[in-house]
């Protein structure tokens, strides 16, 4: 039986959406501290709306690390306390996952009929609501959330 894809598997970077790495690594090299050339590019093979790169240095530095890291900083200690919303996280995931759910549910299949509600999907966001977990605040990656 084949493994199924879940969106983590990478491939060479495919035809028309190449990047040109010699480019690429002096600007890397200016902007990324620790940063060591040569950068290998590869293209994610599922999932995304837009390319989406992975990019590994000549070190194997984890993104999985640093993210934990970058997690990890008090945001109050370096000035960020009133960036962004320190509360209602997840009220806020649950409110655009009904709002995007609904808007799916009324697009029209070619007869003009509306596809409906996606099965299970209200019910998921009720179970979110009854189970909500209390917010913290910690810095994250807007990618990554």
């Amino acid at each position: 039986m084949a493994l199924k894809e879940h969106g983590q598997s990478t491939t060479d970077v495919r035809q028309g959406y190449q990047l040109d790495a010699a480019k690429l690594e002096p600007y890397l090299l200016k902007t990324v501290p620790g940063v060591v050339v040569p950068i290998k590019v590869s293209q994610f093979k599922l999932g995304q709306s837009n390319p989406t790169y992975l990019l590994t240095d000549a070190n194997w530095i984890s993104a999985v690390d640093t993210l934990a890291k970058l997690h990890k900083v008090n945001h109050v200690a370096i000035g960020l306390e009133s960036y962004g919303r320190a509360t209602g996280f997840f009220r806020r995931q649950i409110a655009s996952l009904s709002k995007i759910a609904g808007a799916q549910a009324a697009v029209k299949d070619t007869e003009g009929v509306a596809v409906g509600p996606i099965l299970g999907v209200d019910e998921l966001a009720e179970w979110f609501k009854k189970y909500e977990v209390e917010d913290s605040t910690s810095i994250v990656h807007g990618d990554y959330k």
